[in-house]
């Protein structure tokens, strides 16, 4: 018999370090061959070393050793149990421990582990010579794995209505599986972390991880009320679109503008704009919204009069809707006052543009002095003109001077009037058949000097 002191792992000789030899030889080193003193007694290599246990006699080359072998998984979840089973012999005895701390009781070869810990056992062959013989076996590791929690919440109020948009979520985590019931009954692949509701009812969810189930309590969604909402009132610019959307698809509609579709366009009418919608028993609503067009700003065109030489002053027209302006000159200057007055270098261009703003957009209006043959206005009093603006009739009189040669110019440099008179003091033209626009009339004065007076049209 031999009794060996192991030092590390026995996998191979090379870990066998010391062994005793009981009767009647002292100690001797084992390096991988046996010493003369011990010729008659059998070689122990590692082919002989059969188990990982606690290695206590060899007889004849054959270890002794105590071994738990779980029967399934030795992690669960709660309420579960894993069997374990130390190795069987005649006339093998046992004894099992948790955590150290001999099990009352727990004396058979088998062992129901139904906490977590770690579980050793301790064989003894009291069949052994010339002495019983004892072993404690590795531990065995047996974990309860905490089920994980089953818990929804819901992306709106707990009703149902056709059409509606209503979804369950389930908490996430790594290495979870769902499964959704409605009434009780699995839904089938309802299995990723949230549902859309399909029906009024009871609804749940079973959360797995890896063997361990929760079921969340029961989340009930009720027959409506419907609830539509088309938002809180609001405004929007004319050159876009605006979409209302009463929702729940599949519903009835009526809105008060006659249609009857889920989704209306508004483009430029400033109204307030309702809807009914059915959707079923328990699911009938009503909801208004007040919407604002708000228009773009908009410009006729450029009044102007001649201070003499190549300096004017310039005025917006017919302006709406405006905020604030900018005037751009041909020379590069830039102006954002409303009212402006600008000199022109006498041998470049004559030409002013003018931008007006507001928070939905532009408007332009672009005037070249050059081709209304402006350089010889001058700025002639008693000149009156009226009405400004004008829709069907407008009057030029004179106090002083007498007029002959009057046109009338459109912003675009086009004569669009061409009279008669000669040497009048008063005359009334008929525009009945202009555009709305800016424009220009001129006259010869009886003086020499060139009459420039502008207004609008506006029907």
């Amino acid at each position: 018999y031999y009794h060996d002191n192991w030092l590390g792992n026995i996998g191979s000789e090379a870990n066998l370090r010391l062994l005793k030899k009981l009767n009647p030889n002292p100690w001797v080193a084992y390096n991988g061959t046996l010493s003369a003193t011990n010729t008659t007694r059998n070689v122990i290599t590692a082919a002989h070393v059969t188990s990982t246990g606690s290695m206590t006699g060899i007889e004849d080359g054959t270890l002794f050793s105590a071994v738990i072998t779980p029967n399934g998984s030795a992690t669960f979840c709660p309420g579960g149990s894993v069997q374990l089973d130390a190795n069987v012999g005649a006339g093998y005895t046992y004894k099992w421990y948790k955590n150290g701390i001999e099990i009352p009781g727990a004396t058979n070869q088998s062992y129901v582990a139904t906490a977590a810990g770690d579980y050793t056992v301790q064989v003894t062959d009291v069949n052994a010579t010339p002495s019983s013989v004892t072993a404690n076996s590795v531990s065995v590791g047996v974990a309860i794995i905490a089920p994980p929690a089953a818990l929804i919440r819901a992306s709106g109020p707990l009703t149902f209505c056709t059409g509606g948009d209503l979804t369950l979520m389930a908490n996430t985590g790594t290495n979870l599986w769902y499964q959704w019931q409605f009434n009780g009954n699995n839904i089938p692949g309802a299995n990723s972390d949230t549902f859309k509701v399909t029906g009024s009812g009871n609804y749940t969810v079973t959360v797995n991880n890896i063997g361990c189930a929760s079921t969340s309590t029961i989340t009930t969604i009720n027959q409506g009320p419907l609830n539509v909402m088309l938002g809180e009132d609001t405004s929007f610019c004319e050159s876009q679109v605006l979409v209302l959307d009463a929702g729940y698809p599949g519903a009835h509609y009526l809105w008060n503008t006659g249609d009857t579709t889920q989704k209306i366009y508004i483009t430029n009418t400033s109204a307030d704009y309702s809807v009914f919608v059915d959707a079923g028993t328990n699911c009938q609503a009503r909801d208004t919204i007040n919407v604002h067009v708000d228009p773009l700003p908009s410009v006729v065109g450029i009044s102007y009069v001649s201070m003499g030489g190549s300096t004017f002053q310039f005025a917006p027209s017919g302006q709406l809707n405006t905020n604030s302006y900018m005037w751009m000159y041909s020379d590069g200057a830039v102006d954002f006052n409303q009212n402006t007055t600008h000199t022109f270098p006498a041998s470049a261009d004559w030409i002013v543009t003018l931008i007006v703003f507001n928070d939905c957009g532009t408007d332009t209006s672009t005037l070249d002095l050059r081709t209304l043959d402006v350089a010889s206005v001058k700025n002639t009093a008693g000149i009156n003109l009226y009405p400004n603006p004008a829709s069907d009739k407008v009057t030029l009189s004179a106090d002083k001077v007498k007029m002959s040669e009057i046109t009338i110019v459109n912003n675009l440099g086009q004569v669009v009037y061409r009279g008669t008179e000669e040497n009048v003091k008063s005359t009334t033209i008929d525009i009945t058949g202009f555009v709305d626009g800016h424009y220009i009339i001129r006259a010869k004065g009886s003086d020499g000097k060139v009459i420039n007076k502008p207004f609008d049209v506006l029907k």
